[in-house]
Parts: C-alpha cells; sequence; structure tokens
C-alpha cells in the first residue's frame, strides 16, 4: 500500500516520498534523559512490531516463558518432534500393519516429513508481510512538473537539466522524483504553495513545522516562491514562540529559519545568544542547514576569548612594567604593585592565565569567562598626604577589566547575514 496525495489532477510528475522523517533536530544534550524516559509508555508500540516477525517463526514459546530458561525452551521445541510420530502412527500404521508388517517404521518418518514443510513455508511468508510493511511507508505526490521547475531552481535541474535521471519520463509518460527522510506533512505544504493551492496552505505553522519546512526549502531552493507565507508564519510565530533568550533546542530552530529565510534581526539575536550564552553546551547543527553559521561561531568565539585573554596579559604587561605611572598622579609603585598582585590573582582563579588557560570554547565559553571578569575584585588603599591626612586611592581594576569587556565584544551583536553574502 501507499499514500497518494494529489496535488493537481492531471499530474505529469509523482514525487516518491520514502523513509518518512522520525526524528527532526534531535536535542542530544537536554532530551537523552527525557526521551530515555518517555520511552516507557511508548514501549508497548514497539514489541508489537516484533512479534509480528518472531511470533510466526518461534511457534509462540518464547512469548510464554523467560528468555534465561534456555534448556526448557529446547525441550518444548524437541518434544512435538517425538510427540507427533507418536500420535500419527496408530493412525498411518492401521492400514499399513495389514498390508504389509513390515513397513511400521516407514510410516513415523513419512509423518514427520510435513513438520519441517510447513515450517520452512512459514518463512517466506513473513517476508511478504515485511515487504508489504515497507511498501506502506511510501508516500506518492502527484504533482506538475511545470510549477516545480518555475518555482524551484533543483526541481528545474532535476527534471529539464539533462544531467538527472528525474528528467527521463518512464514508460507511463510520468516522470518520477525519489525523496527520503522528509517530513510528510511539511512537504504536502511546501508543494501546496509551489502549486498555488492557497486553500490548502495553513495560515500558521509550529515552530516546529516551520522549521522542518525551511530545510526543504533551503535544500531545494525555493525562498522567493514561498515568502509570502513565510512571512506571514514568520510574524505569528513571533508573537506566540519568540526567540528565546537561552541557548536551547527552540534557538537553534529559529536560526535555521533566519538563516534560510534570510531575516536579519532574528539571524544576529540567535547568533549572539549561541555566541554569548551556551554556557558549556556543545555547538552542533542537530541536522539543520547550518554549517557555516556553526563554524563562524566557533570561529568567533575562538577570536574572542583569545582577545580577552591576551588584552588581561596585556595589562598585566601594564601594571609591571617598572615605567608603569600612575593615571591619577599618585604614588605608581604603589599603584602599580598592587593593581598588578590583585588582577594576577583574579585571573588565577579564573583560570584565566596564560600557563593555566586552555583555549577551548566548549569548557569555557565566552558568558563563563565575562561573569568571572565581572566578578574581579579592586582592592582599595589609601596613601598618607599632608598634615597625617590620607587620600583614598582613585584607581580601579574594575574600570580597566570593564573598558576591556566592551572592546572585545559588543553586547546584543552577533552574526551578519551580510557576512555570509545572504543579503
Amino acid at each position: 500500500m501507499k499514500t497518494v496525495f494529489d496535488i493537481v489532477s492531471r499530474p505529469d510528475t509523482v514525487i516518491i516520498l520514502k523513509n518518512p522523517l522520525t526524528a527532526f533536530a534531535a536535542w542530544n544534550q537536554v532530551e537523552v534523559v527525557f526521551n530515555e524516559n518517555d520511552q516507557e509508555p511508548d514501549a508497548p508500540s514497539e514489541p508489537s512490531d516484533v512479534p509480528s516477525v518472531v511470533v510466526a517463526v518461534d511457534d509462540g514459546p518464547v512469548a510464554y516463558e523467560p528468555a534465561v530458561d534456555a534448556f526448557a525452551y529446547q525441550s518444548a521445541v524437541e518434544e512435538p518432534a517425538v510427540e507427533e510420530p507418536a500420535v500419527e502412527e496408530p493412525a498411518v500404521e492401521e492400514p499399513a500393519v495389514q498390508e504389509l508388517g513390515e513397513i511400521e517404521y516407514s510410516a513415523p518418518s513419512a509423518s514427520a516429513a510435513p513438520v519441517v514443510d510447513t515450517a520452512a513455508e512459514e518463512i517466506p511468508a513473513k517476508s511478504s508481510e515485511s515487504e508489504s510493511f515497507i511498501d506502506e511507508e511510501e508516500i506518492h505526490y502527484h504533482v506538475s512538473a511545470q510549477h516545480l521547475s518555475l518555482a524551484s531552481a533543483r526541481f528545474k535541474s532535476m527534471l529539464f537539466g539533462g544531467n538527472w535521471k528525474e528528467g527521463v519520463p518512464e514508460i507511463d509518460g510520468l516522470y518520477y522524483i525519489s525523496a527520503e527522510d522528509w517530513d510528510t506533512e511539511a512537504l504536502l505544504i511546501l508543494l501546496n504553495v509551489l502549486h498555488h493551492r492557497n486553500r490548502q496552505v495553513p495560515r500558521s505553522v509550529s515552530l516546529e513545522m516551520l522549521a522542518k519546512i525551511t530545510v526543504l526549502i533551503d535544500y531545494y531552493d525555493c525562498a522567493e516562491a514561498v515568502e509570502l507565507c513565510t512571512e506571514r508564519w514568520v510574524e505569528e510565530l513571533t508573537m506566540t514562540s519568540p526567540i528565546p533568550s537561552s541557548f536551547c533546542r527552540d534557538l537553534m530552530l529559529w536560526m535555521c529559519i533566519a538563516w534560510v529565510l534570510r531575516l536579519p534581526y532574528e539571524f544576529t539575536q540567535t547568533t549572539n545568544i549561541a555566541i554569548m550564552r551556551r554556557e558549556g553546551q556543545e555547538l552542533s547543527a542537530l541536522g539543520l542547514p547550518l554549517t557555516r553559521c556553526i563554524s563562524k561561531i566557533e570561529q568567533v568565539c575562538s577570536e574572542v576569548t583569545e582577545a580577552i585573554v591576551a588584552q588581561l596579559h596585556g595589562l598585566l604587561e601594564e601594571y609591571s612594567d617598572p615605567n608603569y605611572q600612575c593615571p591619577d598622579d599618585g604614588p605608581s609603585f604603589e599603584c602599580g604593585s598592587i593593581l598588578y598582585g590583585a588582577l594576577i590573582r583574579e585571573m588565577r582563579l579564573a583560570g584565566l592565565l596564560v600557563s593555566d588557560f586552555v583555549p577551548s570554547v566548549r569548557d569555557m565559553d565566552l558568558s563563563e569567562i565575562l561573569n568571572k571578569m565581572q566578578s574581579f575584585r579592586s582592592p582599595e588603599w589609601c596613601y598618607p598626604g599632608r598634615y597625617k591626612s590620607r587620600f583614598q586611592h582613585s584607581c580601579s581594576l574594575k574600570a580597566r577589566v570593564a573598558e576591556i569587556v566592551n572592546s572585545s565584544i559588543h553586547p546584543g551583536k552577533g552574526l551578519d547575514l551580510e557576512d555570509f553574502g545572504r543579503i
């Protein structure tokens, strides 16, 4: 069996979807434990597929006896082989004894043969059942080659490029295009949009569904053809499922949508959060078309981290310079010595000294570094003035560290689509 969607009344092309998508953008960092717990109620559905193949072959004993009792299972299998001849012998022997008494032992051998044949006949039946199960997973979309070629550069290349097997019609005169691992509903929505079936197109979709559709849009290169629909969907999602403020799976879905649909503000916002608020979590494309984005984010994180650490060590060099001059016209030796000691101590506590620092963004991302730098303590001291008075020194370590942070990264600044030539 197969499921058929008639997009047009007189199709000349059939898109065959095999192995429809079952898992999309798996978030292993968060959902590993969740999925393990979530599988418990779904457990009965998995064995339901196994018995259809296994129970018929094993004739049932495995379903009732534990797997540990292996010898009991062997005896259960061997006993029917002994009992069946014992039961069938009287029925076969009675006519055999009347004619030839010496054929008493030939009858059991003849009756035992069908037991093996029937078992052998059951195995091919299972393969046919499994084949029919595979056929049920095949989904056909009846579409128009003209509509596809006008809307999608990839479809146009497939059908009329001359270098694709999909461009050669079959005996029935139809073009056949194979597809795998797409979401059934997402592909149906996209094809309805490309064929201008406006009443069959939903006015709003979930964040999950829009991400699935954008993956198809990216693959088939048809963003312009669906722009009116995607603009409406994005506008709706900004109110119902806004961009999260923390690094999570929904953020990556939004990043994919912004990348494929070329949304500058959303792309900058999502990449900024991925850069600044990852909190040590692994950055992965999740199977989405974000490989270039991920590489760029990793590059930016490494560059900014190295720049921050380099400037901190530059500040250490400044304080340890014998020619250091206090900017407040105070005692330069005391000022440089005190600030140098405080800075090197805070950097060691934060793991930011060159001898201690390991340049791995996964171990220490920007948000962690910035939080530690903001917690740097600045020493307070006074120096003597005239008439035994004391003046509090105004040089602050926190102020100099804040300058480094602000010069290294700008709050709210992420990647630009212009950097990728996507504007």
